[in-house]
Parts: C-alpha cells; structure tokens; sequence
C-alpha cells in the first residue's frame, strides 16, 4: 500500500476510535486522528521493510500491521492523557 493509503487508514481510525470514545471531546478528536496516522504509519513502513516488500505493492499484513499500531498508538495516548 502506497504512505498515502497508510495515513488515510490512520486518519479513519483515528476518527472512528474517537467517535466511539465516550469521553472524546474536541482535542481528542484531532489528537486520536494525529495518533493513528503515525501509529498507521509506522506499523505499515514496519511491515514492508520486514516483508522486503515495496512500498507501492500490496499485502495484507502491512494492512493489519498498520491497524494493530494505529490501535496501539491510540491506546498509548490515552493512558498517557490519563497520568
């Protein structure tokens, strides 16, 4: 998958985390769409280098590797808001 398919993903996570949240507000929104674009991000570059696979191609794993670190990353940052 192409980095711009990446950070839309993240971007639609992010959204859908935060609509789902209860306790979302306004800067969570942004800040979930913020988290999960470089939580996609970094899982999909991740997944690809593993695979030795292009950027350009597409696999599912660098999909899911994509959804598990945007899920991850939003996680991360809201037990962090918390402390």
């Amino acid at each position: 998958m192409s980095i711009l398919s990446w950070i839309i993903f993240g971007l639609i996570t992010g959204v859908i985390v935060s609509i789902f949240d209860p306790k979302s507000s306004e800067d969570s929104v942004v800040s979930g769409m913020i988290l999960g674009i470089v939580g996609a991000l970094f899982g999909g570059l991740l997944a690809n280098l593993l695979l030795h696979s292009s950027i350009n191609s597409f696999h599912p794993i660098p999909l899911l590797a994509a959804a598990i670190a945007a899920l991850l990353s939003l996680s991360a940052g809201r037990f962090f808001k918390r402390l």
